[in-house]
C-alpha cells in the first residue's frame, strides 16, 4: 500500500504537490480557528451550586441546605460524583459528571433538579447556578481607578507617567494627532493640546464600586464569549438606618414596626384605566422608594431622594399625629458589611475578573473586552480608568511565539539531517 502510494506521487508530482498545498492551507486555517491557551484545562466536567443563607452556622447550611440539595441531585443523567461544603452562610455543591457529557446539557439537567429541591429549602434560600466556565475561565483583570485627566478634554486618560492609556488612543479618530503629556512641574502634568495641567481625580472607592457593579461590569457582560464579570475591592453602598433606642422608647414604637412600616412603603400599585378626553388614563400608584421624578438624574440626586422618602415613612399614628422614621432615626448611604479587599501595591482599589465562557478562544475574548474597555472608558466619570493587570493574552502570544520557534528549529535540523543522509556524504 505504502509503496503503490509512493509510486503514484512519484509518477503524479503535480498532484503531490497540490495535495501538499492543500493540506498545508488546511492546517493553517485549523491553527488559526482553533481556541488556543497557554494553560491547559484538565478540570472536571462539574456544575456548581452556590447557596447562601446568611447568618446561619455551618451546621446548620449543612443540615437544611446542603444535603437536601445533595440527594436531589444525586438522580441526574450521567453524575459521576457530587462533592459538597458548607459554611458561615453559605454553601457549595460540585456535581461532576462523566467526561462524555456535553457541557451545557449537564447544566440543564442541573437546574431541573434545582427546581424541584427548592421546595425542601429553608423560606428564602434559593441555590444559584455558577457561571458556564470552567476554573480557568478567569482571562482578564483589571482596576478602576483614578488617574490624570485633562479638565478641557475630560474624556481622555493618561497613564502615571502622563502618557495617553491605550484605550484613549483607540478611542480617538484617525485623524487625531497622537497624545502623550510632558512634565510640566514636579507635581503636574500638562496636556499638549490645550497647554493646562492635568488633574489627578479624587474619586472615593464606594464610587469607584458603583461605576464598576453598574456601569462597567454590565457592559462587559454583554462582550461576546464573557461569561461573567465579578466586582471585588471597594465599598458596596447601601442605605442604613441608624436607630435612636431612646427615641423607640419616647415614643413607645418597638424595632419590629419601625421595620414593617419600611417594608410595606416600598411598594408600587398598579390599577386599571380611565377615560379622559376619549384617550386611556393609566392609573397607578407610584410607591417605591426614591421612585417618580424625584428618582431621575444623577446618582447623588436619586440616592437623596430615596433617603428622604424612607424619612419621611410613617411608622405609627399618635391621636392623629404621625410618627416618622427621621424623628427614630438617622438615615444615610454607607459601605456594606465586607469580608475581602483588593489590594495594589499597598493601597485598597476596586477592579473585576473577566470570565470567559466554556469553549471560547481566550484570544479572541480579550481583544473583544478591550475594545469594550475603549468605549467605555469614553464615558466615565473625569479622572476614573480601567486598568489592566491581568491579561492572558499576553501569555497566550508569548507562548506560541516560544512553541512557534521550537518548531521552526526542530523542522530545520530535520531537514538538514535528511538531507545529509539522501546525498550520501
Amino acid at each position: 500500500m505504502i509503496d503503490r502510494l509512493i509510486r503514484t506521487f512519484l509518477n503524479a508530482p503535480v498532484l503531490a504537490i497540490l495535495l501538499c498545498a492543500v493540506l498545508a492551507g488546511w492546517g493553517w486555517h485549523s491553527f488559526k480557528q482553533n481556541p488556543k491557551d497557554a494553560i491547559p484545562d484538565i478540570a472536571d466536567n462539574q456544575a456548581i451550586v452556590f447557596t447562601e443563607w446568611m447568618g446561619r452556622s455551618p451546621k446548620d447550611v449543612d443540615e437544611q441546605v446542603t444535603y437536601p440539595l445533595t440527594v436531589a441531585l444525586q438522580g441526574v443523567p450521567g453524575v459521576k460524583e457530587i462533592r459538597a461544603t458548607s459554611g458561615f452562610g453559605w454553601s457549595i455543591v460540585y456535581v461532576v459528571f462523566h467526561d462524555h457529557i456535553g457541557f451545557y446539557w449537564a447544566r440543564s439537567r442541573v437546574l431541573e433538579r434545582l427546581n424541584v429541591a427548592q421546595g425542601d429549602l429553608p423560606e428564602g434560600v434559593t441555590p444559584r447556578l455558577g457561571p458556564d466556565a470552567t476554573a480557568l475561565g478567569q482571562v482578564f483583570w483589571y482596576t478602576v481607578e483614578n488617574g490624570w485627566h485633562s479638565p478641557r478634554r475630560p474624556g481622555l486618560r493618561f497613564k502615571e507617567d502622563g502618557v495617553l492609556t491605550d484605550s484613549s488612543r483607540r478611542a480617538l479618530p484617525q485623524d487625531d494627532p497622537v497624545l502623550t503629556a510632558t512634565l510640566a512641574m514636579a507635581e503636574h502634568y500638562t496636556c499638549p493640546l490645550t497647554g493646562v495641567n492635568l488633574i489627578f481625580g479624587k474619586v472615593p472607592l464606594d464610587e469607584l464600586r458603583s461605576i464598576q457593579d453598574f456601569d462597567i461590569k454590565l457592559a462587559l457582560e454583554s462582550v461576546e464569549g464573557v461569561s461573567e464579570v465579578a466586582s471585588v475591592g471597594g465599598y458596596v453602598r447601601q442605605y442604613q438606618i441608624d436607630v435612636n433606642p431612646e427615641a423607640l422608647r419616647a415614643f413607645n414604637v418597638p424595632l419590629g414596626a419601625l421595620v414593617s412600616a419600611l417594608k410595606a412603603s416600598n411598594v408600587d400599585v398598579g390599577a386599571k384605566v380611565i377615560e379622559q378626553g376619549g384617550m386611556e388614563v393609566l392609573v397607578r400608584g407610584v410607591g417605591f422608594l426614591g421612585g417618580g421624578d424625584r428618582g431621575t438624574g444623577t446618582r447623588a440626586r436619586r440616592e437623596q431622594a430615596t433617603i428622604t422618602d424612607i424619612e419621611n415613612v410613617v411608622v405609627k399614628a399618635t391621636d392623629g399625629t404621625p410618627i416618622y422614621i427621621r424623628q427614630l432615626a438617622h438615615v444615610t448611604t454607607g459601605p456594606d458589611f465586607r469580608r475581602g479587599a483588593l489590594d495594589k501595591m499597598g493601597a485598597e482599589a476596586v477592579g473585576g475578573s473577566v470570565v470567559m465562557r466554556f469553549g471560547e478562544n481566550p484570544l479572541t475574548v480579550i481583544e473583544r473586552v478591550k475594545d469594550k474597555i475603549a468605549k467605555i472608558e469614553a464615558g466615565l466619570p473625569p479622572g476614573v480608568r480601567i486598568n489592566a493587570f491581568y491579561d492572558r493574552g499576553t501569555l497566550i502570544r508569548e507562548t506560541m511565539t516560544t512553541l512557534g520557534t521550537a518548531l521552526w528549529q526542530e523542522l530545520l535540523i530535520t531537514v538538514i539531517a535528511v538531507v545529509l543522509f539522501l546525498l550520501h556524504f
